[in-house]
């Protein structure tokens, strides 16, 4: 029989390891509850199709259809905070598990440590000098930007080609969009952003392969990834861009923090041949406060 602790442990663990894959499926699960796209889809088609000369623009459809996507975006928005907080219940759950303990927290344990780390979060934005206001403008946009990647996910499996070369290259090709959040800010007030929502903020290294440049170049287990060819690094998706870009094999430096010190390692632009995954670390002191 599969204990509930076992079922705990695979949530946890899917959510970790793939966070946004298991949000999209979710959501894509979900989706019949917002199906407001398909309204503003067909209003849009509806619109770019005329022709002007003889059908003007609707106004009244126009202001229409770009309520109907805010009102899908909030609702994805809304969604995404609930599942977050499922899954904060959820490690609460798991931790207590793990540790031996008699029997798991009861729901209004869990409820109140998930209120905890919600008050936790909005101090840490004061903290760092975000308003609310500001707050919830750079989570929507955030969301919105996200959105995208749900609704490429969708489209690929009505049209059959989900998991293909297709599906990579253009999943790659929005990664390497501009993240509104990260372009309002700048990098040092993203990173900010990042530690004080409780987003993944850093690349730790847990594996070096073994006759890998990585290993090569000095990197070890537990090395902070802090910028690549120059440039901030928050994610492996990230990381992959940048390797991907530019000649492959030119020398380039790549900084780290090592034990507390801030190091620098040459190598060769391409795979590097490491296993690394996103922590959240506090920007000011680059010390460890959680993870992924």
């Amino acid at each position: 029989m599969i204990s509930k602790q076992h079922v705990l442990v695979v949530l946890l663990s899917a959510a970790s390891g793939g966070a946004a894959a298991w949000m999209v499926s979710t959501l894509h699960a979900s989706r019949t509850q917002f199906d407001e796209p398909a309204n503003f889809a067909a209003n849009t088609s509806t619109l770019s199709s005329a022709n002007p000369s003889e059908a003007p623009i609707d106004d009244d459809a126009m202001r229409q259809a770009i309520d109907s996507l805010y009102s899908t975006l909030n609702a994805e928005i809304d969604q995404r905070r609930a599942l977050e907080s499922e899954l904060e219940a959820l490690r609460v759950e798991v931790v207590a598990l793990r540790a031996g303990a008699s029997e798991a927290p009861t729901a209004s344990q869990a409820e109140e440590r998930v209120a905890q780390l919600i008050e936790a979060r909005e101090n840490r934005l004061t903290e760092f000098g975000f308003t609310p206001a500001e707050r919830e403008d750079y989570q929507r946009m955030q969301a919105a930007a996200q959105f995208k990647a749900i609704e490429l996910d969708d489209r690929a499996r009505r049209e059959g080609w989900h998991g293909t070369a297709r599906y990579q290259d253009e999943f790659r090709a929005l990664a390497l969009e501009n993240n509104p959040v990260r372009e309002e800010l700048g990098d040092a007030r993203y990173d900010e952003f990042l530690y004080a929502t409780g987003q993944p903020n850093r690349l730790v290294v847990n594996n070096v392969v073994p006759s890998s440049p990585a290993e090569a170049a000095g990197f070890r287990q537990g090395d902070v990834i802090v910028r690549y060819d120059g440039v901030s690094v928050f994610s492996n998706n990230e990381l992959l861009n940048l390797r991907s870009t530019g000649d492959a094999g030119e020398n380039i430096s790549v900084e780290i923090i090592r034990d507390g010190d801030p190091v620098v390692l040459d190598i060769p632009r391409g795979p590097l041949g490491i296993l690394a995954n996103g922590q959240i670390i506090d920007p000011r002191t680059n010390t460890l406060t959680g993870g992924r």
